[in-house]
């Protein structure tokens, strides 16, 4: 469901009018976004100040936070950052990145672990769930500590006991995060921790975190654990059970080599064993999710043609992640929209987070009878995570 975005950093044919046209769409897109953010008027003068300055730059918010902290009352502070964070919430971008920071700085702030936990919820992708348990993980092991074996994981998440709950794996996808940080992305040992976990959900959720984070640094440094001679490395290293998060982000490092739609998905298709080819295209789906943002057809369509091999997975990483961003309401929609041949999985993807999101049936049954008819209703409630593939 986690995901991180560099739809429109790429391609569709290099050469097309079309290309040119995107390119400025982007950069126009950007500026507006960003523009818009810092034209945001509220009744509270410390987050207008920050976001005239700082508009979606998420290290100058950072900053600006830290420096009103140092003489500002605490409440003040903590309103601030929620205000910020509903802000980018409700706005028309994809805020991931800029609430996974803003949770790296509550848990600094507060120094407490339960009570950063305390503020962190769905808005922007769970992203602050993210940073605050990232930034706890880092600084209780210092990185050259030569005991991090011996670091407790299992106890982090221990508040969130059912393990099938949002808010579970929401946490332990922050614990990968932190995990891939403290090995120096050493991303096979890292990984290896999640085996401490009992369940395959819990473990694909650390799991999907440690590779999160690793092509997260990539995009900062260009660097970390990628192979310019490899392009599946580490994919093709790991624990096999493993493979499928990793070529899930893994197809966030090919988009950026190969820049273009058409040629990354023909990577995809090149992996070994074939059956892991899915989680790319899962992962090439959650990559496109921007698109969706602005115009559902024309994300589908991406995903839906005849050159790719897997469009129905595609189709679930996209819907997933924005699922994961944009609520339920808009997810229904998207799955109205999509080809008949493909609606199955996609209210089925929809059920099976819904099963996270809630524990009551009730709540479950409500949320499922805002599919199309009653056969989609069916098809969300009997959703199970039992067979679920990535999340």
């Amino acid at each position: 469901m986690v995901g991180i975005s560099l739809a429109y950093s790429f391609v569709l044919n290099e050469n097309s009018q079309e290309t040119r046209s995107y390119k400025v769409e982007i950069i126009t897109r950007d500026e507006f976004l960003d523009e818009q953010i810092r034209s945001s008027k509220t009744d509270n003068p410390i987050v207008n100040k920050i976001l005239s300055k700082c508009g979606i730059d998420e290290h100058c918010v950072v900053e600006q936070l830290q420096d009103f902290s140092i003489y500002e009352n605490r409440d003040i502070v903590l309103s601030a950052f929620g205000e910020i964070l509903s802000i980018y919430d409700k706005s028309d971008f994809y805020c991931h990145r800029q609430a996974h920071h803003l949770g790296m700085f509550l848990y600094g702030f507060t120094d407490n672990l339960q009570e950063s936990l305390l503020h962190a919820d769905q808005r922007c992708g769970g992203a602050v769930f993210h940073g605050i348990i990232q930034n706890y993980v880092i600084t209780q092991v210092p990185v050259d500590d030569k005991n991090l074996n011996n670091f407790d994981i299992i106890q982090i998440c221990s508040n969130y006991d059912n393990t099938y709950s949002l808010q579970r794996w929401q946490c332990l996808h922050g614990l990968g995060h932190g995990l891939t940080e403290m090995y120096g992305y050493d991303v096979s040992t890292a990984v290896n921790r999640c085996d401490e976990f009992d369940s395959r959900l819990e473990q694909l959720s650390c799991s999907k975190g440690v590779f999160m984070e690793n092509i997260m640094e990539f995009m900062r440094t260009d660097s970390r654990a990628f192979n310019d001679n490899d392009i599946f490395f580490p994919c093709n290293a790991v624990q096999e059970k493993y493979a499928p998060s990793c070529y899930h982000y893994q197809a966030s490092y090919i988009l950026l080599k190969k820049e273009s739609l058409s040629e990354s998905f023909k990577e995809c298709d090149r992996i070994l064993p074939q059956e892991f080819v899915k989680y790319c295209y899962y992962g090439m789906g959650r990559e496109l999710t921007d698109f969706a943002f602005q115009d559902k057809d024309n994300a589908i369509s991406k995903c839906v043609g005849e050159q790719f091999e897997y469009p129905s997975f595609c189709l679930a990483g996209m819907l997933l992640t924005f699922v994961n961003n944009r609520g339920t309401d808009e997810g229904f929609e998207f799955c109205s929209m999509v080809p008949d041949e493909y609606k199955f999985e996609c209210y089925d993807g929809i059920g099976k987070w819904i099963l996270m999101k809630h524990s009551d049936e009730k709540d479950r049954k409500n949320e499922c009878s805002k599919a199309t008819n009653p056969a989609y209703t069916e098809i969300c409630n009997k959703a199970s995570l039992e067979d679920i593939l990535l999340v």
